[in-house]
């Protein structure tokens, strides 16, 4: 596996996907988290934006041979905000959140279209005190899933979606509320990047220090 494949591999297991989970238990829209281990809890952490809807949300968990995708049901999502004490006034952040289970572990199973599996292994868990920075001499990266593609059963149904990687993000700048980052490559338009919202920003060391917006 070369440098570039293996920091890929790190990305893609840890970026978790989300499922909005439809009324007939279908996923109606995807989003992407981390899971992170922070005060002695696990959390999955996404943007307020892409789930924001107080759906039914869930999180992949795996994959069930001969029933497909395994999700483990979150429900609502929390969300942050900062309240002016002096003015009464309160804003939301793009930020949602919620506790899950401290042995929670998804399990990354990339398959083809036909179902075959290409490869298992568990998805990243990571740590953070929440206080990391980005520094503008590193490089970081994220991947996610888009492109999101249903339609009508043939044995059940079924989901597709296209994995992404974007390993070489420079960070640019920031101000009271973002961090902002420079793509690798020519922006090829917001639709490239729907789906990804949540994924964690992470440097070569492992360390989550933004999330897609």
């Amino acid at each position: 596996m070369s440098a570039a494949e293996k920091i890929c591999d790190f990305l893609i297991r840890a970026s978790n996907p989300l499922r909005n989970i439809g009324p007939d238990q279908f996923p109606i829209g995807i989003a992407s988290g981390a899971l992170l281990d922070y005060g002695g809890e696990r959390w999955v952490l996404t943007v307020a934006h892409a789930t924001g809807n107080m759906g039914n949300w869930g999180i992949e968990a795996g994959f069930e041979e001969g029933l497909g995708a395994k999700l483990w049901r979150i429900g609502p999502m929390t969300f942050m905000g900062l309240l002016n004490f002096a003015t009464g006034t309160s804003e939301s952040l793009d930020l949602a959140y919620a506790r899950v289970p401290p042995d929670l572990q998804p399990i990354f199973e990339h398959r083809n279209e036909n179902e075959q599996l290409i490869k298992r292994v568990p998805r990243a868990i990571l740590k953070s005190d929440l206080r990391s920075a980005p520094r503008k001499r590193k490089l970081y990266g994220f991947a996610g899933n888009i492109k999101p593609k249903s339609g009508p059963p043939v044995t059940m149904n079924w989901l597709l979606t296209e994995l992404v990687c974007y390993p070489n993000l420079k960070f640019i700048g920031e101000d009271d509320r973002y961090h902002f980052f420079k793509l690798p490559v020519t922006h090829p338009g917001h639709e490239e990047f729907k789906g990804t919202s949540g994924s964690p920003i992470c440097d070569r060391q492992g360390n989550v220090v933004a999330l897609v917006c």
